[in-house]
């Protein structure tokens, strides 16, 4: 459907008689890319003040490549963030504070640098930007929202317009290892985004667009098959295996309420201090989620668990990711003990269709595996920041954050997480 070679950023008229329009208005996708930049640019913005936007962790040599093709054309006010800045608007003063006349943006770098320009470029009016990225780590190049903290507050909004994606294979494909892994772990997470898709399209008769869904499984199915075939992939294929699949998912729903995964994901974040990249916290929250969903389908669980324990969950996200506890508190005084039991209810009619839906995923132990591939000293890296006995905690306390109505949001509400940890006294 999306073709990044001919890829022109038109809106789609698909099976589903919507119109879709992507967040991204063009990609220059080749080897140099980098080069052509001040072209580029020049299309949107002849001439005058520009703000270059990059972080400490990129080498030198690819700014000053990028930063010397624009000097003759444009006045340039440099920004640097350190590795792994956080989303938030403390971050984004940098970029709002830049000189008025500065009406364009070239950020240069991955993962939360992204969505800080983005963040800045919401509250920003009247600046549109270019995005050159360095490595093949996030769906976040070209998703049509963003995620941010504020006042202990996790917020999402829809992405200000991209003018031009530049994917320059000489500059990403010098990503490190864990980057790489970055990306194909946030690939793998797609299969706990589409179980959920299935699940609320039953659950709560959600719009579902079976042509795009039907085409991400296929571009999932495709990459872990090459994956199987070939071992490590090249990371240009993990590059564009993340924009093909961000690109469809960017025009599936306007809707941009976090989900759980997205939720956990987030947490996981917050509890590593931001120290891994957001694919490999995906990925993380991905399996964990998933391997509750096989559990609960495993057996017919009769519904005796405990309720969750509402003000034990916020503790824990205040003191483990410094959320805003009076703010959730206040969300669980409008829950309704009825949505939960109609929700069983038909969780209860659609049971075997569901969990012939889960069963259709691939091994989890397979997608471990082939992350571990990308990634070295796997093992050392994460449990450095965060611990299994973490990531189950977050899981069930996940429920006051959750939107929407997947699944994980069920089993949390309900206490099953909970009680499968072991994490409630009777």
């Amino acid at each position: 459907m999306f073709d990044l070679k001919n890829y022109n950023g038109n809106k789609i008229i698909c099976s589903c008689k919507r119109e879709h329009i992507p967040a991204v208005k063009n990609i220059v996708n080749k080897k140099g890319a980098a080069s052509d930049i001040l072209s580029v640019l020049k299309n949107y913005y002849a001439a005058g003040h520009i703000a270059f936007v990059t972080s400490s962790d990129i080498p030198q040599e690819i700014i000053e490549k990028i930063k010397s093709s624009l000097k003759k054309n444009y006045k340039i006010t440099s920004v640097v963030y350190p590795e792994n800045a956080q989303v938030n608007k403390e971050n984004a003063q940098k970029i709002l504070q830049c000189p008025e006349e500065v009406r364009f943006i070239i950020g240069v770098g991955s993962g939360s640098l992204i969505d800080i320009i983005k963040l800045s470029l919401h509250l920003r009016k009247n600046t549109n930007y270019i995005f050159c990225p360095t490595a093949p780590s996030t769906f976040a190049y070209a998703l049509s929202h963003f995620n941010y903290i504020e006042s202990g507050i996790l917020k999402t909004e829809k992405s200000p317009e991209m003018k031009c994606l530049v994917l320059d294979e000489d500059i990403y494909s010098c990503a490190p290892k864990k980057l790489i892994a970055s990306g194909c772990g946030e690939i793998f997470s797609r299969y706990l985004t589409l179980f959920d898709n299935y699940f609320e399209n039953r659950l709560a008769k959600t719009h579902l667009c079976t042509e795009l869904t039907d085409s991400i499984k296929y571009d999932l199915d495709c990459f872990l098959k090459d994956c199987k075939k070939y071992g490590n992939l090249s990371t240009k294929s993990v590059m564009e295996t993340l924009i093909d699949i961000s690109l469809k998912e960017s025009v599936l729903s306007e809707e941009t309420a976090l989900k759980g995964g997205e939720i956990l994901a987030n947490l996981i974040s917050l509890k590593a201090r931001g120290r891994l990249a957001c694919g490999t916290d995906a990925f993380i929250a991905a399996v964990s989620i998933l391997s509750f969903y096989k559990l609960y389908f495993k057996k017919d669980f009769p519904d005796i668990t405990l309720p969750s324990d509402k003000l034990g969950s916020l503790n824990i996200l205040r003191k483990y990711c410094n959320l805003n506890y009076v703010y959730y508190l206040n969300r669980f005084l409008i829950d309704k003990n009825s949505d939960y039991l109609k929700d069983a209810y038909i969780i209860k009619e659609y049971r075997e269709d569901l969990k012939d839906i889960l069963n259709s995923t691939p091994s989890l132990d397979l997608l471990c595996s082939i992350f571990r591939r990308f990634f070295s000293d796997c093992g050392y890296f994460l449990n450095s920041y965060i611990g299994q006995k973490d990531i189950f905690s977050l899981m069930a306390a996940s429920y006051p954050l959750i939107k929407g109505t997947p699944l994980i949001k069920h089993l949390t509400a309900g206490g099953f997480t909970e009680a499968s940890l072991g994490m409630c006294s009777i």
